[in-house]
């Protein structure tokens, strides 16, 4: 009896969690590709070594990269530039930089 109502309601549970959330994902990120039509939106760009890449529409993308709304041209550090219907276009990083201080030895054992 147990086990036959666990298989009967098990369908119920699995559909409740549908929606799952990264706690790894940005806070600015979105599931939506776009937020309105025709427009993107970059979430996050990341530099390491020389090489970067940037989050736009929530999928991850590089130089050279081609994709439904266009060709990754070139990311800098404020956006990402792409052509599209033979148009170069630039979409820049909604959130601004954030300065990363370092903290010295000296001021990390001040108290």
């Amino acid at each position: 009896m147990y086990r036959a109502a666990c298989l009967v309601l098990l369908p119920l549970v699995a559909h409740a969690g549908d929606t799952l959330v990264d706690p790894t994902r940005p806070v600015t990120a979105s599931a939506e590709v776009h937020h309105a039509e025709g427009v993107l939106r970059v979430e996050a760009i990341v530099d390491r070594d020389g090489q970067r890449l940037a989050i736009v529409g929530g999928k991850v993308v590089r130089a050279g990269d081609r994709l439904a709304w266009g060709q990754v041209q070139e990311i800098t550090s404020t956006g990402v530039r792409y052509l599209a219907a033979g148009r170069i276009q630039f979409v820049a990083l909604e959130i601004p930089k954030l300065q990363v201080r370092r903290v010295s030895a000296s001021q990390g054992n001040a108290q």
